[in-house]
């Protein structure tokens, strides 16, 4: 058999599969995985990190994840004021509400910003986590019936998956990392306390729970396993199956009510849908076609998060998402549903998905999903990589090279991939760009998203220095059209809108669509909207500035690829053409 794959790949293959047939598996994993992340300690701060800090000097210890005020005036009357002052695009939703409830997330952010820490040791600190995260992940594989080599597969495929270390290396990330550290221990003592029957267990399970949940929203996924187990693993009587959900469904009712009470949430633009207003249909909808592409994405490339950021990845997605699924699943065949662990990481896998039909499809958010998928995918790539079958061994022998060797192998990469997101490189050359003193008024074509201003106004907060004034007329991923109407005015038009991607959504504009005519008055130019589309997003808008466009106080500049350069209008009646900035 050695023979039908490449002598290198197979001799890999052997050798990670005997290096990883050890009896405490667990330590060798979680300490390989602390040690990969490592690099991540020269990361520094970046983007939403400086976010973070002035949420926390503003509000509190308790506040890093409130973007906006849960007052809705006082909401307002930030937004009016951020834009007024350049660090938010004319376009945003005029009553935002995007405040998450990450207590204790926060708090330890704020712990090391008020104690002085430096970057290192925060990026340090999600180092830590992240080991024990893996830790808590292989003790669970092992203790729902893994072994041997179906054992050390699922563990090298979570604790070395790259496409999660974008929240291992981000500082902000804080709470993608401590929600499913807390979901794992609860998961882990609670099929402990099941197989042990012993309940007060159960308590130490439910507080894991709870922390959970006080980390991130992204706790909620726990309950997709929790369920799953009562169904698959648990062999008590019905009755006390149900009745040892009871208390995580009592926690989980107190925390939802306490997060609708008091303002919690978002507004539906951006990312994530607000699910207090989002019709339940839609909802399911969105969840449909989100499954796919979480279970696909996980199981082969990590290509989700393309879709944030362009137009047209969204139907290329899910045909390559149900390909993908139409081969892997008749391979797994019955190793779903034949032993219980494996119904269980199934089943498991879908319902963690549950809570985020809220959200988009995103790498850094797929650790619950990679649970239960790299449980299945371990397993049977131990099994099929010397299979009879040429399908079989091929398909696991490619799955292999992508989770063994090619994902591990761009795990430190990744770790840096929050230097090059969307709007952080371009708001770092815009800030060393800008003047520290008083400057002409900057004025932003197209930058490549909405954030390049806000995380340029963050960083020169966190160092205490002015911000002068910057205004983006467009952002986002597509061209532009600009003509000079006359001495004061330009008029832009966008062929696919201000919103044409996810990422660029800074309305939701089923609740607040715009309309041709609309006035938004700014402290140096004012902006009308002059088209829109079927869906209420503008597509063309005309500035016009209270001097001259040829006043040296105004400083038009562009992005030329990746380049920050000055801008020339053109004469009256002239009219120019604008690339889309690269976003990455």
């Amino acid at each position: 058999m050695a023979a039908r794959c490449p002598s290198h790949m197979f001799n890999l293959h052997a050798r990670a599969t005997r290096w990883l047939k050890v009896p405490h598996l667990e330590r060798r994993i979680a300490l390989l995985a602390f040690v990969c992340a490592l690099p991540s300690l020269a990361v520094g701060l970046h983007a939403d990190d400086y976010v973070l800090h002035r949420n926390l000097r503003e509000g509190g210890p308790l506040e890093a994840y409130t973007f906006w005020p849960r007052d809705p005036q006082a909401a307002h009357a930030r937004l009016v004021a951020q834009r007024n002052e350049g660090g938010m695009a004319w376009w945003a939703d005029e009553h935002p509400r995007t405040s998450y409830f990450r207590p204790l997330s926060s708090l330890s952010l704020w712990l090391d910003f008020e104690s002085g820490l430096p970057p290192w040791w925060m990026h340090l600190e999600n180092c830590a986590i992240y080991a024990v995260m893996v830790w808590l992940a292989v003790a669970l594989y092992r203790q729902l019936g893994l072994s041997d080599a179906g054992l050390g597969l699922a563990a090298l495929f979570f604790g070395l998956d790259g496409a999660v270390a974008t929240s291992v290396g981000w500082i902000a990330g804080r709470n993608t990392l401590l929600a499913p550290c807390f979901g794992l221990a609860c998961m882990l003592v609670h099929d402990r306390s099941r197989r042990s029957r012993r309940p007060p267990l159960l308590v130490l399970s439910c507080l894991c729970f709870a922390l959970s949940l006080l980390s991130a929203e992204l706790g909620l996924c726990t309950l997709g396993y929790l369920c799953a187990h009562a169904w698959t693993v648990d062999r008590a009587p019905l009755m006390r199956r149900a009745l040892a959900l009871l208390p995580y469904g009592l926690v989980t009712a107190v925390y939802l009510a306490h997060y609708v009470t008091e303002g919690y949430g978002n507004s539906g633009a951006g990312l994530n849908r607000d699910i207090a207003t989002t019709p339940a249909l839609s909802l399911l909808l969105a969840w449909l076609e989100a499954l796919p592409l979480w279970l696909a994405s996980t199981a082969t490339l990590p290509i989700a998060s393309l879709q944030l950021f362009g137009p047209n990845f969204r139907l290329p997605l899910l045909v390559f998402s149900l390909a993908v699924l139409a081969v892997l699943l008749p391979l797994l065949g019955s190793r779903l549903t034949r032993e219980p662990h494996g119904r269980m990481f199934t089943l498991g896998a879908v319902l963690s998905l549950v809570p985020l039909a809220v959200t988009l499809p995103q790498e850094r958010l797929r650790f619950f999903v990679a649970f239960g998928v790299y449980g299945l995918l371990g397993p049977w790539v131990a099994s099929d990589f010397d299979a009879p079958g040429r399908l079989r061994r091929t398909a696991a022998r490619v799955v292999w090279r992508l989770h063994g060797v090619l994902l591990p192998l761009l795990f430190v990469p990744f770790l840096f991939s929050v230097v090059n997101g969307p709007g952080v490189a371009a708001a770092i050359a815009l800030d060393q760009a800008l003047p520290r003193a008083s400057a002409p008024t900057a004025i932003l074509l197209n930058p490549p998203a909405f954030t390049v201003p806000w995380f340029q106004v963050a960083m020169r907060a966190f160092r205490g220095e002015t911000a002068p004034p910057v205004y983006p007329l467009y952002a986002g991923s597509q061209p532009l059209e600009i003509q000079r109407v006359d001495d004061r005015s330009l008029e832009l038009h966008v062929a696919r809108s201000w919103f044409a991607a996810p990422f660029e959504q800074l309305r939701d504009l089923a609740r607040a669509p715009f309309h041709v005519g609309d006035r938004i008055d700014l402290p140096h130019v004012a902006v009308e909207v002059r088209e829109v589309n079927a869906a209420g997003a503008p597509t063309r808008a005309r500035f016009t500035f209270e001097r001259s466009l040829d006043d040296p106080a105004l400083a038009f500049r562009y992005w030329e690829g990746k380049n920050l350069a000055l801008w020339k209008p053109p004469p009256v009646g002239g009219r120019a053409q604008l690339a889309a900035a690269q976003a990455l």
